[in-house]
């Protein structure tokens, strides 16, 4: 791919869209509020006020896939299965969602049962036709779906890891007549029947939305748009509407990838990144390298595609507010978004939410949200607390506006520190021995208080921490990748047999990324093995290491890492062979602050901490000097988001820009 001087990454937000723009020399950032009726309208407005008309390459990232999944506004989908199995997808598994729930509710089904067609046909474990597949029994086939009528195809045949061939044989049919057929020998070939039934009728779920909004966007941005999947690499605008599940955590990735280059170019070698938007809250742990997993479930229905591990909660700045039956304060996971949004915006929006709670306590400014953009309203912030203390005195509960935003902000921390727990703790690791990384246009708000929850003793706050997640995007790397089940002991292998099969998948993917137009030499192949213990139901994903006994060996240190324990006389199983190849492109550097003289508070105002009020400094963090050391309590604002430096807490500027509170 030639060389684009400006590079653009963008990451549409419940809230706002982020723009990120580096041209060689500076770098830019904005941000507009989201349309969500018509997601590309704020890229092309962002764009647009931007001035970015030359061309560029402009990485994408949006939650267009995720929205349309769990608010069910996706296609009509047929699902084409080996006869006898059209069930799988409801039957699932034994595993039950609230064991002691006497009134638990499944997931619903994305295919009716009138959509779900058994076919004739069937393979071995091995991949050996003992039913052959007609052409009479494909044009039955053919009759069937004109009466339902669908708008996509799920394929989905019994052993079809082993052998495409018949699921290959109906696509090839079908396509004639319908545009988004998909096979699950492409979308997944791996086995468990239910997972890759699963994830083959997501992908044909989302698939015209994605493929819509996307080629609506490609007319108008041409070859310059790029898609960032949810593995933490872009892919072409065309390989993303052939693999649309990819697009599932598009946006929260790039947050993950601007968090790892950045503790890279610092010699962090633990990281906590902490994502505080408008509508939620991602978290993962970085140890090293970008965490990805094939092991994930949307609204509780598997999707087994290479995403970067990521926990989301419903907790963010448009968090809402209420008392439940029970008179208990509750934050979320219901968001006020971008419009009407925060009661505190004055766009008529009067339910309180956490940015209101961080208001009221005067932790934002009220003339420099946003950089000025926006004024916040005080009055409509008052009045909407005043719904919710009354709403609380009918339930008995007797509670001053200052004591009820201070308890928004305990129950919002609470909820997010367990999701931190959950990518650490739950995974054998202790978070206090980490760093929190935090961005997010609500994240620095609540970062100290949170790291002072989980034990954490140091947190960093980039520069431009609310555009982080767009920058990540224009930081990231073009990559393909591809899978090989195998279902034998690793005993039963060769290295010679390994080598060979991951050369061949390495082949497919350093082609995918030629026709992208990369060049060969800039393209490097990882190798990975899932491994378990047999009798075990899942794997890890462990790096090949050149030979089976030390690829085994990590795994069981692997293995102990995450479950505290390990089986040496147990055989080791190798369920799959997996490849990810990435582009080099060109790096972008992390640019050196170049602040000076020490910046003194523009102004003085009363904050609110443990209902006591202290008058506190704030301060423009562009007049911030390298080397700088803030007491607390201040503030310092920037354009896209608020730092607070609670009381007994101490923030330091690096030489790259980069706030570390320390207590």
């Amino acid at each position: 791919m030639a060389e684009t001087v400006v590079t653009v990454g963008i990451d549409i937000g419940g809230t706002f869209t982020d723009f990120w723009v580096f041209d060689g020399q500076k770098i830019r950032q904005h941000k507009v509020l989201s349309t969500p009726g018509n997601p590309e309208k704020a890229v092309l407005q962002g764009l647009k006020e931007l001035g970015i008309l030359q061309p560029a390459l402009i990485i994408h990232g949006s939650t267009i896939a995720t929205n349309a999944f769990l608010e069910r506004k996706g296609a009509k989908v047929a699902l084409v299965t080996t006869r006898g199995f059209e069930d799988v997808l409801e039957i699932g598994r034994q595993n039950r969602i609230g064991i002691y729930d006497l009134h638990v509710k499944k997931p619903d089904v994305l295919v009716p049962q009138e959509g779900r067609f058994g076919v004739t046909e069937r393979m071995d474990w091995q991949g050996q036709p003992l039913v052959p597949l007609t052409r009479e029994e494909i044009e039955k086939l053919g009759k069937r779906l004109q009466s339902y009528n669908p708008e996509a195809i799920a394929v989905v045949f019994l052993h079809s890891y082993v052998n495409g061939v018949h699921e290959e044989y109906v696509v090839t049919s079908l396509r004639r007549q319908y545009p988004y057929v998909f096979a699950s020998s492409h979308v997944n070939p791996e086995h468990r029947e239910y997972e890759r039934t699963s994830t083959t009728v997501i992908s044909a779920y989302v698939a015209p939305v994605v493929s819509r909004y996307l080629e609506h966007l490609s007319e108008t941005l041409g070859s310059s748009l790029r898609v960032m999947s949810s593995a933490g690499g872009y892919m072409s605008a065309k390989r993303i509407i052939e693999q649309p599940a990819a697009m599932m955590l598009s946006g929260p990735a790039g947050g993950v990838v601007a968090s790892f280059e950045l503790a890279r170019a610092l010699g962090y070698e633990r990281i906590v990144t902490f994502d505080m938007g408008g509508t939620s809250t991602d978290v993962a742990m970085i140890q090293g390298r970008i965490p990805i997993t094939r092991d994930m479930e949307f609204d509780h229905l598997p999707l087994r595609s290479p995403m970067v591990d990521i926990h989301t909660v419903g907790a963010g700045g448009g968090s809402m507010a209420s008392f439940d039956r029970g008179g208990n304060l509750r934050v979320g996971p219901q968001s006020a978004g971008s419009f009407p949004g925060p009661a505190c915006y004055g766009q008529g929006g009067m339910t309180v939410t956490v940015t209101d709670a961080n208001f009221l306590l005067g932790r934002l400014d009220q003339d420099n949200f946003l950089g000025g953009k926006m004024i916040l309203d005080r009055n409509a912030t008052h009045q909407a607390f005043q719904t919710l203390m009354d709403q609380g005195l009918k339930q008995g509960i007797e509670m001053p506006d200052v004591a009820l935003a201070e308890g928004i902000l305990e129950v919002v921390n609470a909820a997010m520190s367990r999701a931190i727990r959950r990518v650490t703790a739950m995974k054998g690791v202790d978070p206090a021995q980490f760093v929190l990384l935090s961005f997010g246009g609500a994240g620095g708000l609540h970062a100290a208080d949170l790291a002072a929850m989980l034990g954490i003793q140091e947190v960093l706050i980039p520069p431009d921490a609310g555009t982080f997640s767009a920058q990540g995007l224009a930081r990231s790397q073009a990559y393909a990748d591809a899978l090989a089940s195998v279902l034998k002991p690793t005993q039963d292998l060769t290295v010679e047999y390994i080598q060979d099969l991951l050369e061949k998948l390495a082949d497919k993917t350093v082609k995918q990324l030629a026709d992208d137009g990369h060049r060969a030499e800039s393209i490097t192949s990882f190798y990975h093995l899932d491994l378990r213990y047999q009798g075990e139901s899942y794997e890890i994903l462990t790096p090949w290491q050149g030979t089976l006994k030390d690829t085994v060996e990590m795994f069981h240190q692997l293995h102990e890492q995450y479950y505290l324990h390990k089986e040496l006389l147990t055989p080791v199983e190798c369920v799959n062979l997996y490849v990810r190849s990435i582009a080099e492109m060109r790096a972008i550097p992390l640019p050196v602050w170049q602040n000076s003289a020490a910046a003194k508070p523009f102004t003085h105002r009363p904050m609110v901490f443990k209902g006591e009020s202290l008058s506190t400094p704030c301060y423009r963090r562009e007049e911030l000097s390298a080397g700088q050391r803030i007491f607390g309590p201040a503030l310092v604002i920037e354009p896209a988001s608020t730092i607070l430096i609670p009381p007994h807490y101490q923030a330091t500027v690096d030489h790259y820009g980069i706030i570390h509170i320390t207590q």
